[in-house]
């Protein structure tokens, strides 16, 4: 018999019920990845260059994911153009 898998212990933003609003939920989600990764990109400086690298490899894929989903590419936080 399988085991139930592990609940959430997080909400998500809202339900999904239709192909909108699962459009509205991974613009949400990979929004949220992409600026979390990128805020910690200038902190985690002093951790080496493979910690860097990591990070904006996840910035950079979550912003490319999320832009194919309808949300346009953020700079990264403090940028200013």
């Amino acid at each position: 018999m399988l085991e139930e898998p592990a609940r959430p212990s997080y909400r998500l933003p809202g339900q999904v019920t239709d192909q909108a609003s699962a459009r509205r939920l991974a613009q949400a989600l990979l929004g949220s990845v992409a600026r979390a990764a990128a805020s910690q990109v200038t902190p985690t400086a002093a951790q080496g260059q493979a910690r860097r690298d990591w990070l904006v490899r996840v910035w950079s894929l979550a912003a490319a994911d999320g832009w194919q989903w309808g949300t346009p590419p953020e700079p990264f936080p403090g940028l200013t153009l």
